[in-house]
């Protein structure tokens, strides 16, 4: 009875979660350009069967420089909720209810449930994390399906269990058809086996490595013959060195510091930012290292090493293939579980006093709830392309009233997909290749800065149709 009431408190944090998340999206979802391919992509998908999307602004691209799964999701949801932009909401409040539920059924055997609970709401008020919530992002659906992923990897590695390896498997081919840097996962899986099953024969291992990669993988490897078939390249990426520029480091370490102590740039200042974040990622490193030391079959050392080889991969990435700032929503994925394994750490260390338990955690907690509380009550608006500033009634009215059968030029091609209810356009810096005699040219004054200073002017006639403090609607006619 008792660990029934126990398991009970478990959902409370996680349904406050999911209220909470569907409250502070009334307005709708967080829209950025990476949202409108995963939209786009469904949606295209459901009218013609085929995986195709807006990329850079040009329509009815082929998909590959992302990952099929989360538009795959979206268009499960969409049959019940028939709004892609619904089903993104929806499919991220139930992950973070899953996530929260996850984080205190796991650690129930570790910790007690008043820790369990205080642990659960540390991560719900941490609004770097939260943030990522809001948007119609991949990273709340990856986080869910890696945490999952990596558990029953460790269940495997304990029990020993076919059952939990096939399981861990299929989790980790879910969370590539997510986001492609899933395959650090497998990575991580590959070092956990060898180094944890270190007393079973070789052979054991390497069957075990070979059936996780090949039930881990087959849908990465389908997708990436399939990309090659299309478009001669299996993630729609070119290789070439670049290391990264010192902004990135520098984007990490305030990240780094804001997501500990929930204090942002002005709050701090920039150098106190830098150090903050410095001395973190250092104690980090120091207490990973320690760790790592000492190989064990628990669940906590299993994330401190999926960080380690997240990260990794994510330099290599960048250094060879992306250019991905690190920022809060490039790092959240390890960021949270490496910050769950010092939570449990610092809660089980019999060295360290209660009182001084009791005080550093409540410190953490005030200066997230105070963050957290102040953006739950002044929160009136959606974020990014779905904010009052972008979608302004007036300019979605007008842009509704262009002939979608002529080509259009759009400095934002990604905001004008979303005013227009999918309509297409290509980017306006193409323009000056253009050999058609008619088109339309739409100049949104906050968006990107791009012109058409190369086109000869003298050779069109130009109709101004709209002219207002949002948007430039104009008509070219060749003459």
């Amino acid at each position: 009875m008792r660990r029934s009431l126990s398991t009970a408190y478990f959902f409370v944090v996680p349904i406050l979660a999911f209220f909470f998340l569907v409250f502070i999206s009334r307005f709708g979802i967080g829209i950025t350009p990476d949202s409108m391919i995963y939209i786009s992509a469904a949606q295209l998908f459901v009218d013609t069967g085929e995986f195709k999307s807006i990329l850079d602004g040009i329509p009815l691209q082929y998909m590959t420089h992302y990952p099929p799964g989360m538009s795959m999701g979206l268009t499960v949801f969409n049959a019940f909720t028939n709004d892609f932009y619904n089903s993104f909401r929806l499919l991220n409040a139930l992950s973070l209810y899953g996530f929260l539920l996850a984080v205190a059924l796991v650690f129930r055997s570790y910790i007690s449930t008043l820790s369990i609970i205080t642990l659960q709401l540390l991560i719900l008020v941490n609004l770097s994390f939260f943030d990522i919530y809001e948007m119609a992002w991949t990273e709340p659906l990856y986080i869910l399906l890696s945490f999952l992923a990596l558990y029953t990897l460790n269940l495997f590695v304990n029990k020993l269990s076919i059952k939990w390896l096939i399981i861990s498997s299929i989790l980790i081919s879910f969370s590539i058809l997510i986001r492609y840097i899933g395959i650090s996962l497998i990575i991580t899986a590959v070092v956990y086996i060898w180094i944890t099953l270190s007393k079973e024969r070789v052979f054991t291992r390497i069957k075990y490595i070979i059936i996780l990669g090949l039930l881990s993988s087959t849908s990465f490897v389908y997708w990436s013959i399939r990309n090659i078939l299309l478009v001669n390249s299996s993630t729609g990426r070119d290789v070439s060195f670049h290391p990264m520029p010192l902004q990135y480091y520098q984007e990490w370490l305030t990240t780094t510091s804001k997501f500990t102590t929930s204090l942002s740039v002005n709050d701090l200042g920039l150098i106190a930012s830098y150090i903050i974040g410095a001395l973190i990622i250092i104690l980090s490193l120091i207490y990973s290292a320690k760790v790592l030391i000492k190989v064990n079959k628990s669940f906590d050392y299993l994330l401190i090493l999926y960080p380690i080889t997240y990260f990794i991969f994510l330099f290599i990435s960048n250094t060879f293939y992306d250019h991905t700032p690190l920022y809060y929503r490039i790092i959240s994925p390890v960021y949270i579980l490496f910050a769950i394994s010092l939570y449990i750490s610092f809660v089980k260390n019999e060295n360290i006093k209660n009182k001084t338990k009791v005080i550093t955690i409540s410190i953490l907690i005030v200066l997230h709830i105070a963050k957290f509380g102040m953006h739950l009550i002044k929160t009136d608006d959606s974020k990014e392309y779905n904010s009052k500033e972008y979608v302004i009634e007036d300019t979605v009215e007008k842009l509704k009233h262009i002939d979608k059968s002529i080509l259009t030029y759009v400095n934002d091609p990604d905001r004008y997909y979303l005013l227009t209810d999918g309509a297409v356009a290509d980017w306006l810096k193409n323009i000056e290749g253009v050999k058609v005699k008619d088109f339309y040219v739409v100049y949104f004054y906050n968006g990107r800065k791009q012109n058409t200073d190369k086109l000869n002017k003298e050779l069109y006639k130009i109709t101004t149709i709209y002219n207002t403090k949002d948007v430039l609607v104009q008509r070219w006619t060749l003459l």
